[in-house]
C-alpha cells in the first residue's frame, strides 16, 4: 500500500508564470521511478485546494447591449426613434467560450476579457475602431483600496479616435459594383477609364470617410465634360453591400430592402448603364440637370423597403447660388469640376469647386435650414447603416474617366478585407448574420422618411444632427451598456417589436448580475469628456460557485466513463461543492469517507515516473476557478479480492 502526496507548488516554484505549477494543472515529476505492483487500483484519500468565486457563462445570462449615441430622455433625443443609432446586441466572451459546451465557469480575471472581448465585438461606431480587434474600449476590474482589494465590479472607458489621415488619388483600388459584374474599364494609379459603352460602377473598398470632418473630392471634369452626348454619371459614399442575385438571375451589391422602382413623382432616379445606381448620398448628372440623391425611406410612395430621394437643393432662398433652379450641367457655365463630400458625424455637407478652387454649397442640413429650407432641401442625418461609407462612381461611354482625389478616414481604421470586416461594421455584420431588419428599423425613422414632415421635437419631419467638436470627437455620443430589457432604447413606433414587452433589440439582455448593473438596465457614465466615457458598475458582480469539480489523473492507466461528454475519461474522484466543513469558497478541504478505489487494470507492475493531475468540470475542461496551492493525495493499494 502507498500514500502518494502531490502538490502543484514547492519552494521555487512560480505558479503566476509556469504553466507546468498551475493549481488546476500540474505535474510532479519523481527523482526515483516508482514501481506499482501489478493489480492495484488507486483512489482519492484527499483534496485541498483555495477556490474563488467564478462566473457560470451561459446563454442565458450573458447578453447586454452596446450603445453609442446621444442618450435617449434628453432634449435633444427624448426618444429612440430621434437617435440615428441603435443598441448593439453583444455576448459576454462573443459567446465562444460556452457555445460548444452549453456553459462555462469563469474567473474574474477570464471574466474581464470576456466582457471585454463581447464589447468590442458590438462597437461598430468608426470613431471606436482603432484596429480589427480590439476597439478602444478598456474593460479593468474595480478594487477597494483596503488590504484585500475586493473586487467591486467594473470600469469601461470608451476613448473616441480623433485623428484622421488623406489618401491620395494614387491609394484607391477601384471595385467592380455594377450589375453582374458586366462593367468594362481600367485603371491606374486610381483614375477609372471606361472601356465600354455600358460604362462603369465601382467602389473603392479601401477606407470610410472619416466622422471627425472627414472629405472625399472626386474630380468630375471627364465624368461630366460640355458634350450633348456625355451621358449620366455619379459620384458619392455608400456603404459595402453583398452582391444579391434575384430569381432572374440579376446580381446587385445592394441593401436586401432596397426598393430599385420606387420614385417620387417628378424625381429622377440616378441611372448609368440602364441600371438604378444605388448609393448612401450622390452627386450625378441627369438629362442635363444636376441632381442630388440620398437613400431613405418615403412613406407618401407606399412602397416598402428604401429608395433613393432626391434632394431639391434649389429654387429657394435656402441655397441663392441655385435660386433660379436645377444647375445645367451640359452648359456648366460656372465650370464645376469637383464634387466635395463631408461628413461632420451625422450631417453631410456637399460642395462643388470651380476651376478656380472657389468653393459653393451644394447642399448640407445646418446651413440650408437655417435660411428656411425644409425637409426635402435637407440632407437628412447619417445613421447607423451607413456610419463607414466609402467612395462610389459610375460613368457612360468608352473614354470617360473618373477619380477621387483625397479621401480623409480615421488614421487607426483598418483596411477594408472581405474576410474580416464584418467584425467592426455593423452593415456587414448585418448582412452576413440576416440581421438587416434592425438597419431598416433605424433607416425608418421619421428623419430618414422624406415623406414625413410632422414628426419629431418641432413637428415638422426633421432631427437636428449632432456634430464633431473642433478635436475631432462626436459631441454628445456617449458609450453605454445595457444589461436588462428597456423600453426606453428597444421601444421603437417605426417597426414592428418581435421580443416580449417591446422591448425590441434589448429584450435579450440578461446580463446585469455578473457585469454588476443589478436594477440599472441603462448604465449612467461615471463621466463623458473629451470624447472620453467611463462608465463603473453599480453593484458587486454576482459570481456563483455552484460547479462540482473533479480530480483527474492523466498519465494512469485506470478507465472511467464521462457520460455527460459521452466518452472514456481518466477522472478518480468527485469533488463536491461544498467541502467537509460547509464551505463552498476559499481553502477547501475533501476527504471522502469511503474512497471510490480504480482498478489500474495492470497485469504487470507499472513504473511511474510523473504523477499529473488535473482539476476540472465535468466536460474535461479546466477549473481555472483554483488560485494558490493545491494538495491532491492519492492511495494506492493491492486489488481487492
Amino acid at each position: 500500500m502507498s500514500l502518494v502526496i502531490t502538490s502543484n507548488v514547492a519552494l521555487d516554484d512560480r505558479p503566476d508564470t509556469s504553466e507546468v505549477f498551475k493549481p488546476y494543472s500540474y505535474q510532479n515529476p519523481l527523482l526515483n521511478t516508482m514501481r506499482i505492483p501489478a493489480n492495484s487500483e488507486i483512489a482519492l484519500q484527499s483534496a485541498k485546494i483555495n477556490k474563488n468565486g467564478v462566473a457560470s457563462l451561459t446563454a442565458a445570462n450573458s447578453n447586454f447591449n452596446h450603445y453609442f449615441g446621444v442618450p435617449v430622455g434628453t432634449a435633444l433625443c427624448p426618444k429612440i426613434e430621434n437617435s440615428t443609432q441603435i443598441p448593439f446586441p453583444a455576448i459576454i466572451g462573443a459567446g465562444l467560450v460556452f457555445r460548444e459546451g452549453g456553459r462555462a465557469e469563469r474567473n474574474i480575471d477570464d471574466l474581464t476579457l470576456d466582457i471585454s472581448s463581447g464589447i468590442n465585438a458590438a462597437a461598430y461606431n468608426p470613431s471606436l475602431i482603432n484596429a480589427v480587434v480590439p476597439t478602444s474600449i478598456v474593460v479593468t476590474q474595480n478594487r477597494t483600496s483596503a488590504a484585500n482589494k475586493a473586487l467591486e465590479g467594473f470600469n469601461f472607458t470608451a476613448t473616441q479616435e480623433k485623428t484622421i489621415v488623406k489618401k491620395g488619388k494614387a491609394t484607391a483600388v477601384w471595385s467592380d459594383i455594377s450589375v453582374n459584374s458586366r462593367a468594362g474599364f481600367t485603371q491606374t494609379n486610381g483614375v477609372v477609364t471606361s472601356t465600354t459603352t455600358t460604362g462603369f460602377h465601382v467602389q473603392a473598398k479601401q477606407y470610410p470617410i472619416a466622422q471627425a470632418k472627414g472629405s472625399v473630392f472626386f474630380d468630375i471634369s471627364s465624368l461630366n465634360g460640355d458634350d450633348v452626348d456625355k451621358k449620366p454619371w455619379v459620384v458619392g459614399l455608400s456603404r459595402i453591400n453583398r452582391r444579391i442575385a434575384n430569381n432572374t438571375g440579376v446580381s446587385r451589391e445592394l441593401p436586401e430592402y432596397f426598393n430599385t422602382t420606387a420614385q417620387k413623382a417628378g424625381s429622377k432616379l440616378p441611372r448609368v448603364g440602364g441600371q438604378v445606381i444605388y448609393g448612401d448620398i450622390m452627386v450625378g448628372r441627369s438629362g442635363t440637370d444636376l441632381c442630388v440623391w440620398q437613400s431613405g425611406v418615403d412613406s407618401n410612395a407606399k412602397l416598402g423597403g428604401t429608395k433613393m430621394n432626391e434632394i431639391i437643393y434649389y429654387g429657394g432662398d435656402f441655397n441663392p447660388q441655385f435660386k433660379a433652379g436645377k444647375y445645367n450641367l451640359k452648359n456648366n457655365d460656372d465650370d464645376y469640376v469637383k464634387v466635395k463630400f463631408t461628413l461632420d458625424n451625422e450631417n453631410m455637407k456637399i460642395e462643388l469647386i470651380d476651376d478656380s478652387d472657389t468653393v459653393v454649397l451644394l447642399a448640407d442640413f445646418t446651413v440650408a435650414k437655417s435660411k428656411g429650407g425644409v425637409k426635402e432641401n435637407l440632407t437628412a442625418p447619417i445613421c447607423a447603416p451607413k456610419m463607414a461609407m466609402y467612395p462610389i462612381m459610375a460613368g457612360r461611354t468608352i473614354g470617360t474617366t473618373g477619380s477621387l482625389d483625397e479621401l480623409f478616414h480615421y488614421t487607426n481604421y483598418p483596411t477594408w478585407d472581405e474576410a474580416t470586416y464584418t467584425n467592426y461594421d455593423w452593415w456587414g455584420y448585418s448582412q452576413k448574420n440576416n440581421l438587416t431588419r434592425w438597419c431598416l428599423e433605424v433607416e425608418s425613422r421619421f428623419w430618414n422618411d422624406f415623406g414625413d414632415t410632422s414628426s419629431g421635437i418641432l413637428k415638422d419631419g426633421l432631427q437636428i444632427p449632432v456634430l464633431s467638436a473642433v478635436g475631432g470627437e462626436l459631441v454628445g455620443y456617449q458609450s453605454m451598456i445595457i444589461t436588462a430589457p428597456s423600453l426606453e432604447y428597444g421601444l421603437s413606433k417605426t417597426f414592428s417589436q418581435p421580443s416580449a414587452l417591446g422591448a425590441g433589440i434589448t429584450g435579450n439582455a440578461t446580463a446585469s448580475r455578473l457585469m454588476g448593473f443589478l436594477n440599472t438596465p441603462v448604465s449612467i457614465p461615471k463621466s463623458n469628456t473629451a470624447g472620453v466615457t467611463i462608465t463603473n458598475s453599480v453593484s458587486v458582480p454576482i459570481l456563483s460557485t455552484d460547479a462540482s469539480i473533479f480530480v483527474r489523473l492523466n498519465n494512469f492507466t485506470q478507465k472511467t466513463v464521462n457520460a455527460r461528454q459521452g466518452t472514456g475519461s481518466k477522472i478518480i474522484a468527485h469533488l463536491p461543492r461544498f467541502d467537509n466543513s460547509g464551505n463552498d469558497l476559499g481553502g477547501l478541504y475533501f476527504s471522502p469517507n469511503f474512497p471510490t478505489y480504480l482498478s489500474l487494470g495492470n497485469t504487470e507492475d507499472l513504473l511511474i515516473n510523473s504523477f499529473d493531475i488535473d482539476i476540472v468540470y465535468d466536460n474535461e475542461t479546466l477549473c481555472t476557478a483554483l488560485s494558490g496551492k493545491t494538495v491532491v493525495c492519492l492511495h494506492i493499494r493491492d486489488k481487492v479480492k
